[in-house]
């Protein structure tokens, strides 16, 4: 059976979830002339625990997709540290 993992576009920094949810994983797409990071958050804001730091260089794509998906208590938030950065996240939200 084949499953379809939820995923969102973002190029600014967002709230994804509210909620608990799993995070599956990020691919962080620069592009060619930026260099810098994206920070996950365990909630609704950049104040809350940062769960992962992806960091990437200005002309690499870097995919980063958990073995097992993350149960996140309080959220999910993206952060971007850098300007003109596609990223791709694989979440869904827990009931």
């Amino acid at each position: 059976m084949n499953e379809v993992i939820p995923y969102t576009h973002l190029t600014v920094s967002q709230v994804i979830h509210t909620k608990r949810c799993k995070f599956y994983g990020i691919i962080v797409t620069p592009d060619g002339t930026n260099a810098g990071y994206v920070d996950i958050y365990d909630g609704e804001n950049a104040v809350e625990p940062l769960f992962m730091r992806v960091r990437c260089l200005a002309t690499e794509t870097i995919p980063v997709i958990l073995p097992a998906p993350a149960l996140l208590q309080r959220g999910l938030y993206i952060s971007l540290a850098c300007t003109g950065v596609l990223v791709t996240v694989f979440s869904e939200a827990v009931e």
